[in-house]
């Protein structure tokens, strides 16, 4: 056993020093690309999860990878899906830079099933069934912390149900006082309209 512990710790030690020496040449790397090929071409070209390792490991482009650039690619993904006007983030000022950051990772994340979320969105404002204030929906600052306090917890979901927690519990369940009884839709029905087409 203590062997076996003591090889499992040298190969720890290992990558430790190996991570230690690709940082510090990324480092070095990165500070030889002048600032505006960073911002023109590689940081667009990097997925969030990528922009935030080069915010946590190079000093001299960490400031590149602000709360507003996340916010350009969440309005980005948002008009990609579409979904501008049926869900936003809460763009109160300041926007803390781990809300943005979980906003504009599952935009990304679920880009492929955000078209259909947008469908189901606007369905369901057909029926009554959103906020009494309207449309967008609005993923706050709280409930993206408590339901997705990291990557992991995220992807312990199918996709399509990871992102419908994120914003279900805004619907309401009952359509508003004067609606007919007959317009009340449950989950199932929507998914029902939206497989044969009913809402396009």
């Amino acid at each position: 056993m203590a062997l076996g512990g003591s090889r499992s710790s040298l190969c720890v030690s290992c990558l430790c020093a190996v991570w230690k020496v690709l940082t510090e040449c990324f480092a070095r790397m990165s500070d030889s690309v002048p600032d505006d090929l960073w911002h023109r071409r590689i940081i667009p070209s990097l997925l969030v999860h990528e922009a935030v390792c080069v915010r946590g490991t190079c000093r001299a482009k960490a400031p590149m990878v602000t709360a507003a650039l996340l916010v350009e690619r969440i309005d980005g993904s948002l008009a990609r899906h579409p979904l501008t006007g049926l869900i936003d983030i809460d763009r109160t000022a300041p926007l803390p830079f781990t809300y943005v950051l979980r906003a504009a990772y599952v935009l990304e994340q679920g880009s492929d099933e955000w078209p259909g979320m947008g469908r189901l969105i606007r369905l369901a404002a057909i029926y009554r069934l959103t906020p009494a204030n309207g449309l967008p929906l609005v993923l706050s600052a709280q409930w993206l912390t408590a339901h997705l306090p990291s990557r992991t917890a995220f992807h312990q979901l199918p996709l399509a149900m990871a992102i419908y927690r994120l914003f279900g519990h805004l619907f309401t369940q009952h359509t508003q006082p004067g609606a007919a009884a007959s317009r009340q839709r449950t989950v199932s029905d929507w998914q029902h309209d939206l497989s044969c087409g009913a809402v396009g």
